[in-house]
């Protein structure tokens, strides 16, 4: 059965490796029993998981260092004494875990902005229809309507006229309002018949207001 040792050495030499190729490297009997060991090394602070799918695991700082020494006392009993130009090669294999481990965090960086750029939801082809909705519930057409208004007041020139149109435009409101909740047949016919005499005054045909 492979001990705590046997993961972390295979992590240094495999960065960022999944649970079912360390699984056939260090002989494990189930992936389950690797993710297990996982979960106690990371918990341990010796081992980070990065958030794709499948996992990926690599060395923390700290794995490094608990790995150190066991791997230069199975150096020197394996080799016995080094000449200088090895004593070095402990150094340069570090340096090259820590070189893997920050191409491991930045691929895993591109990564992830890569799913957030894939995931992004498309816009509702309804959207731009629901913005001009909203723009025309809002206060600014109200605004603009009112400068023409007033340019219309102007060149008609006659204010019992527009305050007639002014009415009108009223009561055609309260008229729909009334006939779309409980409508009271006398307020109903009230209105209808108001309307009826402003735009007979005006000289306003049913065609030309297109309401009843």
């Amino acid at each position: 059965m492979p001990e705590k040792q046997n993961y972390l050495r295979d992590l240094l030499e495999n960065p960022r490796a999944t649970s079912a190729q360390v699984c056939e490297r260090v002989k494990a009997s189930t992936v389950n029993a690797v993710e297990t060991m996982f979960r106690k090394l990371q918990s341990a602070g010796l081992v980070f998981v990065e958030n794709t799918k499948p996992r990926r695991y690599c060395l923390t700082d700290k794995g490094q260092r608990e790995l150190k020494p066991l791997s230069e006392e199975t150096s020197e009993k394996a080799d016995g004494p080094q000449a200088p130009e090895e004593e070095i090669a402990p150094g340069r294999s570090r340096v090259k875990a820590l070189l893997e481990r920050a191409g491991a965090v930045l691929e895993a960086d591109n990564h992830s902005a890569n799913n957030l750029q894939t995931t992004t939801v498309k816009a509702h082809p309804r959207l731009l229809e629901l913005l001009a909705v909203e723009r025309g519930l809002s206060g600014l057409p109200r605004q603009e309507l009112r400068k023409v208004r007033d340019s219309l007041r102007k060149q008609i020139g006659d204010e019992q006229t527009c305050e007639r149109i002014c009415r009108l435009a009223e009561a055609e409101v309260e008229l729909s309002g009334e006939k779309s909740w409980w409508p009271d047949s006398e307020v109903v016919a009230r209105l209808e018949a108001e309307i009826a005499e402003l735009k007979q005054a005006l000289s306003l045909s049913k065609e030309v207001t297109g309401l009843t």
